[in-house]
């Protein structure tokens, strides 16, 4: 699952924690779940993204209230979002393509990877063929 979250472009020291989370709350609920592979990765995604918006929001509150200066002036959103944006191991991918080569990694065809996202099979192999050319 942390491999996982990392080819999505979570740095790895970001991606244990949502990673145990999601593993802990499939564990929960396994009766309930259909497809518990997809739905423990995208549990993990979400649990991944909402570590990253508070980060970052924790740097804003940090600025506002004295405690960090400002770089330049700045928001530092935007310092923060290259730093990760440079750990990630897939950075020359758009973020669609890299979601989906994440799910290829893991062994998941092209249809269970649509439906997981939400999107159509053809879609999904269009963001993979792109994937691959970059």
């Amino acid at each position: 699952m942390v491999g996982f979250l990392i080819s999505l472009g979570f740095g790895s020291g970001l991606a244990e924690d949502p990673a145990a989370e999601a593993m802990l709350k499939a564990h929960t609920k396994w009766c309930e779940l259909h497809q518990p592979r997809a739905w423990v990765r995208t549990t993990a995604k979400r649990h991944a993204q909402k570590y990253v918006i508070r980060d970052l929001d924790g740097v804003r509150r940090a600025v506002r209230s004295g405690w960090l200066p400002p770089a330049e002036g700045r928001d530092p959103r935007p310092q923060v979002e290259a730093q990760l944006v440079r750990e990630q191991l897939l950075k020359v991918l758009p973020d669609r393509q890299r979601e989906v080569m994440a799910w290829t990694f893991d062994g998941f065809e092209p249809t269970e990877i649509a439906e997981a996202m939400g999107l159509s099979p053809d879609t999904v192999r269009s963001n993979l063929r792109h994937a691959r050319e970059n």
